[in-house]
């Protein structure tokens, strides 16, 4: 879901890119809505909610960081190979890279990454058709017991998806500002100045 889900969000920006004008500025400022259902910090918060699952508790600490370090340098080399790409070929060639990526991203996951199956749910919990139902998947973040015999709680998974929306409401506008910036300024400076290109 976080890679699919974007794919549309990306359609519609390379609609909005391909139309310009007012318009286009319009569906790419609203397009962000999309995000809501799966976008780039939740490629990060499943990616760690994954491995919490997949590795001892010993080498979580490590394992989070390597995939920290992989997403700043993918976030390092994005933005400079999208802005040689848009240089070369124009700024609609950088939203359709994105969608081969995206696309790749989706096969990969759903090819290879094993299966998990999700914690049995109670059946006075399944609510089928409930509109707090498509919440029910935050349960994951729930503290656990551990198995210990000790009766403490593990708060590590609610931390770690707490630490997330912290960072990403912190600091997530910036990509976000920064394309929509660069979109809407020379716009700005053709409507307002005709003779500047």
């Amino acid at each position: 879901m976080q890679t699919t889900i974007p794919l549309l969000r990306n359609l519609c920006q390379q609609y909005a890119v391909y139309h310009r004008g007012w318009l286009g500025i319009y569906l790419l400022q609203y397009t962000q809505l999309i995000t809501i259902f799966g976008g780039g910090a939740g490629y990060m918060l499943t990616a760690n909610t994954y491995t919490a699952e997949l590795v001892s508790p010993e080498e979580r600490t490590g394992a989070f960081g390597v995939i920290q370090g992989i997403a700043m340098a993918a976030m390092a080399c994005a933005y400079t190979l999208g802005g040689v790409t848009a240089d070369t070929w124009g700024p609609l060639s950088t939203f359709q890279v994105t969608f081969v990526l995206l696309v790749l991203s989706s096969f990969l996951s759903f090819f290879f990454l094993p299966a998990i199956s999700p914690p049995e749910v109670a059946v006075e919990d399944k609510k089928a058709g409930s509109i707090l139902s498509f919440l029910s998947p935050l349960k994951v973040f729930v503290p656990r017991k551990l198995d210990d015999g000790s009766g403490r709680r593990y708060y590590g998974l609610t931390l770690l998806a707490l630490g997330v929306f912290g960072g990403v409401l912190a600091t997530g506008y910036v990509p976000l500002m920064l394309q929509l910036h660069s979109v809407s300024l020379p716009f700005f400076f053709q409507y307002r100045f005709p003779g500047i290109s």
